[in-house]
């Protein structure tokens, strides 16, 4: 499927595993696509929630939206809709990899110099 097995990512649009409420119709036919194949990643959308889960045995990120996110805590069992804007970078390497949803349009609260951030690593007990 890929000619490079560091970037092979399987995308949709739709989502691929469940959600609270949501999921895909089928997903055992998507994982019988690509069982067997370099996928490593499949990236799914449509579900205003940021989410994580697997389809055999493959992680699969399911981004942040583009307009509204959807407030997993509304009343009586209903939805918040939060004008939550995100971007989702994704990072792959040799052998493994990194998904960072990223707030588009967030208020900022506070910077550091990258000597501080380095400081904060530095401090962590790892």
């Amino acid at each position: 499927m890929c000619a490079d097995a560091v970037s092979c990512v399987r995308c949709s649009h739709l989502r691929v595993v469940a959600t609270a409420a949501i999921d895909l119709r089928d997903p055992e036919r998507l994982g019988a696509v690509i069982a067997g194949t370099d996928v490593r990643v499949v990236l799914a959308g449509h579900t205003h929630v940021v989410s994580v889960g697997a389809l055999d045995g493959l992680p699969v990120w399911t981004g942040g939206t583009t307009a509204f996110a959807s407030g997993a805590f509304g009343a009586n069992g209903g939805e918040d809709q939060l004008l939550s804007p995100s971007a989702n970078r994704v990072d792959l390497f040799a052998d493994s990899l990194l998904v960072t949803t990223v707030a588009v349009d967030a208020e900022l609260v506070g910077t550091a110099t990258a000597e501080q951030v380095e400081a904060m690593i530095a401090a962590m007990d790892r």
